[in-house]
């Protein structure tokens, strides 16, 4: 019976190690090559119908490389020394992520992200709102409140887009890899990739996944894959209810709808 007890424990302590899903820190020009995403053990195996067995170096580098960080500035006006006209300086508000999109036929770059970024123009204190990557200037085309989606055109040019397509099957139990740069300050400037299965599907349908997702995430792409390559499963969501956050993802099926009457609708 001792005998007994003792290998059950050895197989629940295996199955908790091997459930647990691990983050790797880069920045957005050199990837981390320290971990190798398709190394998963053999008990893993049985419990997950395994869908990453091909995806390299090169994946991760396409999802680092597409993956930018978009931060919000407010304008607060001060009045000029002939106190006829107003100065209007601007400070970082918050930040958040977005993919690189392209629309072929313009030559033109935009950024998928997620509405919640940027506060509501309803609200008084924030009229004069900014929003960039790096040194380009980013126009908002379109945002869709209630699914929490947004496009902005960039004022530049970027070395890659993503040129994939959107996830076509996905089902719970599935391999992701999503990315984002999450935190406040300096430490908001390194991209974090997480790791992770699709947990649950909701009727909108919400898709959650047990990846690490912190704010600042929020905007940043998600995959699932077939044969090595990635299809966007979402946009990272991270919310806060009191103190409580709450993360998930903007689906595939709401962005393919928001996209439709844009320029890149064509596109993806």
């Amino acid at each position: 019976m001792n005998k007994i007890k003792k290998s059950l424990c050895s197989i629940i302590a295996g199955l908790f190690l091997c459930s647990s899903m691990s983050c790797i820190t880069t920045n957005n020009k050199n990837y981390s090559e320290e971990k190798s995403f398709n190394r998963r053990s053999d008990l893993e195996t049985v419990l997950y119908d395994k869908n990453d067995n091909h995806i390299t170096d090169s994946t991760i580098k396409e999802i680092v490389e597409n993956t930018v960080k978009i931060t919000v500035y407010n304008g607060y006006e001060l009045p000029s020394n002939n106190d006829k006209k107003e100065k209007i300086i601007y400070r970082p508000l918050s930040s958040g992520s977005g993919i690189i999109m392209y629309d072929q036929e313009k030559d033109q770059f935009y950024i998928l992200s997620v509405a919640h970024l940027s506060p509501p123009t309803s609200n008084s204190r924030f009229k004069n709102i900014r929003f960039k990557v790096g040194d380009y200037e980013l126009e908002l085309v379109k945002e869709n409140r209630d699914r929490d989606l947004a496009l902005f055109k960039v004022d530049g040019k970027f070395r890659s887009h993503f040129a994939g397509e959107l996830a076509d099957n996905y089902k719970i139990g599935d391999y992701v890899i999503g990315s984002g740069f999450p935190g406040l300050g300096p430490i908001s400037e390194r991209i974090i990739i997480f790791d992770g299965r699709i947990s649950s599907i909701g009727y909108e349908p919400w898709i959650y996944v047990d990846g690490h997702i912190n704010p600042g995430h929020s905007g940043g792409p998600t995959f699932v894959f077939k044969n090595g390559d990635p299809y966007l499963l979402g946009l990272n969501r991270v919310t806060l209810l009191g103190r409580q956050g709450i993360s998930g993802l903007a689906p595939k099926e709401h962005i393919e709808e928001f996209l439709k009457d844009t320029p890149i609708g064509d596109d993806y």
